[in-house]
């Protein structure tokens, strides 16, 4: 005899028979016997043992059929729920349209779980009571149930069709609007999705929970979540503090440490550290790896938060107090970001033997989830099984030795590609005023030379590339170029060589998020770098606008040695970096007023040099509504104190330069054109 069968958790009505034979083959423990479960609770048995006296003296007596059936399912084991379950099938011609038997039957299903089953039963308490939000709800969680096994997204729509009708008929419902608000995220990122629309609608529903109820941790998160999708870093920032602020201990660990992504050395050495000592590490981590900071954002921080946020809904179990950053997928999640293409796999068993005397073989291949990414030099493709029948997803042998070695060589993956060798990328834009509506955008990438320049031949097999996407992801430049020796400058009159890469777009005023990539084929090494870009609004006048140029620029004596440069071993050798970080001191750059006639443009310039604790404690004022973004240096020079930061000459600089004419034609300024 050879008998196979699906193996999804949606389909155990030989589940008593199924646990037994597994037990037979050894492929799982053998459970406790019944009686010692039913110890736990005298209760549930004294009332099994009373509805199974009172229908030895009344056979024929249906309510008391229905009163074993819950006392059957009351004790908990799979084999009681399924007899449970048998007994309600006997009699539901009875109790067909009754709303509390399919309510019952529902939730027995789903404690045996078959949320399908479930679903059909609340689906038939519909059609008996449309007006039954809690049904209409119970059925979009339970659609959630299978898109978290299956790991389907577009089962986000199926939720959204049953929640529509109970939001109409209760509005404030916090359940409704809560699975409606985290279905429109999921579903945001669908091909076919409106991301802005369904993610401001979400964000709206998150919003309205918190209205009535302050203190709703996942709510708020939730909210932070959606402020990430549609590019508002500065409302996101201020929601996942406020929600970390109401957090337990445990979630505010997870959310500070850096054990997400920092290196594997780092983490080990960490491990005899106090816990002082490893929340200062966390907060110097951070800060060393801020792609922005002259802001007071963390981009790449609040990336991993979403991420943290998003791994808790989608892989926790609250019912087993398992957070789902602490599962294998939510691991995964968190370093590499949603799976770009995923498939499932319901597995099967195949029972063979035949015979009373033979013991039946089985074969067993769980269900599983392999999940592929493709980055650039990097494709990986993780496979988490469900060995133990019960939605707990594990890595199979093959992906933890895979991610062993990924942890390893890239912890965590940002954006583009993983963080490659080539270090002290910089990438920055500067804006003036375009066509009508627009601004004029130079975008640049640049990166000291990593190797000898000699006769240049090398540069052949080097590309560089800027990608500028808007809030929706969707790409709206891009520019791949082949190096070639034009693109050497000289840095520090002549000190260091460097590639630079200057590309100018109209862009629409906005929020936008630029990568530059650069990858040296020959040696199969890359740089990646991405951060954010606000494109101003310069009408009706030009307004000074200052640029982040200390982008991800940072210094280590060991990596440079003090002969490279003039200004010592603290200091790059790249323009955008001219202070050092023993002087905690960062560079404003501006260009603006740019004005043309009779075949001259004129340009004005101005440095400034501010602390950067001071510049990050105006930006948070900036962000509070309390000072305006270009009335920074105009404070400064007003000698504030601000975060404990006194301005002197030997820390605050501003030096303007006058008006200067550079010669264009036709529009357009000669190649190579150098502002003095």
């Amino acid at each position: 005899m050879r008998y196979q069968m699906s193996l999804s958790h949606r389909t155990l009505v030989l589940a008593p028979i199924l646990v037994v034979l597994l037990v037979m083959s050894g492929l799982v423990p053998n459970p406790p016997a019944r009686a010692a479960k039913r110890v736990g609770d005298p209760a549930a048995s004294a009332r099994l043992k009373e509805a199974r006296r009172a229908l030895r003296h009344d056979a024929g007596n249906d309510s008391l059929k229905y009163e074993l059936a819950l006392s059957l399912a009351a004790m908990g084991t799979i084999e009681d729920r399924t007899l449970a379950l048998q007994m309600l099938e006997n009699i539901r011609h009875v109790y067909d349209r009754e709303i509390r038997y399919h309510r019952d039957r529902s939730a027995i299903y789903e404690a045996c779980q078959q949320p399908s089953q479930a679903r059909q039963s609340l689906e038939r308490l519909v059609e008996l009571d449309p007006e039954d939000v809690e049904a209409r709800v119970g059925i979009a969680r339970l659609w959630l149930q299978d898109l978290l096994y299956h790991y389907d997204l577009t089962l986000t729509r199926r939720m959204l069709d049953s929640l529509r009708p109970a939001l109409v008929l209760s509005p404030h419902d916090r359940e409704a609007l809560f699975y409606s608000s985290l279905a429109l995220g999921m579903a945001a990122g669908l091909p076919e999705g409106d991301s802005p629309g369904m993610t401001r609608q979400g964000m709206a529903q998150a919003r309205q929970i918190i209205e009535r109820d302050s203190s709703d941790l996942a709510a708020r998160l939730l909210v932070a979540v959606h402020c990430m999708d549609i590019g508002q870093h500065d409302l996101a920032a201020a929601e996942f503090e406020r929600a970390l602020s109401m957090a337990p201990a445990d979630v505010r660990e997870a959310f500070l440490s850096s054990r997400w992504t920092a290196p594997v050395a780092a983490l080990k050495a960490l491990e005899t550290r106090a816990d002082s000592s490893r929340a200062t590490y966390d907060r110097v981590y951070w800060r060393h790896h801020d792609p922005t900071p002259l802001t007071d954002l963390n981009e790449n921080h609040l990336e991993i938060w979403k991420r943290l946020a998003m791994a808790d809904f989608l892989f926790g179990k609250p019912e087993r107090g398992l957070r789902g950053w602490d599962t294998e997928p939510g691991k995964s999640f968190i370093g590499y970001g949603a799976p770009q293409t995923y498939e499932f796999d319901p597995g099967e068993i195949v029972i063979t033997g035949s015979g009373a005397r033979q013991t039946p073989h089985i074969s067993l291949s769980p269900s599983a989830w392999t999940w592929k990414y493709q980055f650039r030099g990097l494709a990986m493709r993780l496979r988490f099984e469900d060995r133990n029948l019960n939605g707990d997803f594990r890595a199979d042998d093959s992906t933890v030795r895979a991610l062993d070695v990924l942890r390893r060589a890239s912890p965590v993956v940002f954006h583009e590609a993983p963080p490659g060798p080539l270090r002290y990328l910089s990438l920055t834009t500067v804006g003036v005023i375009g066509q009508p509506g627009r601004d004029r955008v130079n975008a640049y990438l640049g990166i000291p030379l990593w190797r000898p320049l000699g006769d240049g031949r090398w540069l052949d097999a080097v590309f560089m590339e800027i990608i500028v996407r808007d809030t929706t992801r969707a790409i709206v430049r891009q520019v791949k170029h082949r190096a070639t020796r034009e693109d050497v400058v000289s840095m520090f009159d002549g000190g260091v060589d460097a590639l630079l890469l200057n590309q100018i777009w109209e862009l629409n005023p906005g929020r936008y998020t630029v990568t530059g990539y650069v990858e040296d084929k020959d040696r199969k090494q890359h740089g990646v770098f991405t951060g954010p870009v606000d494109i101003r609004d310069y009408d009706p006048a030009p307004v000074p606008i200052i640029s982040d140029l200390d982008l991800t620029l940072r210094s280590e004596s060991a990596d440079i040695p003090s002969a490279v440069t003039r200004l010592g071993a603290r200091y790059i050798p790249n323009p955008l970096r001219l202070v050092g970080d023993d002087k905690q001191l960062d560079l404003f750059y501006e260009i603006y007023g740019l004005t043309a006639k009779s075949g001259m443009a004129f340009v004005e310039t101005r440095y400034t040099i501010l602390p950067g604790a001071w510049v990050q404690g105006y930006d948070r004022l900036v962000r509070l509504g309390e000072e305006s973004a270009a009335a920074i240096v105009e404070v400064a020079a007003s000698d504030a104190l601000l975060v404990h930061s006194e301005l002197g000459r030997s820390n605050f600089l501003d030096v303007t330069f006058p008006p200067v004419g550079l010669a264009f034609k036709d529009g357009r300024a000669s190649r190579g054109t150098r502002v003095p």
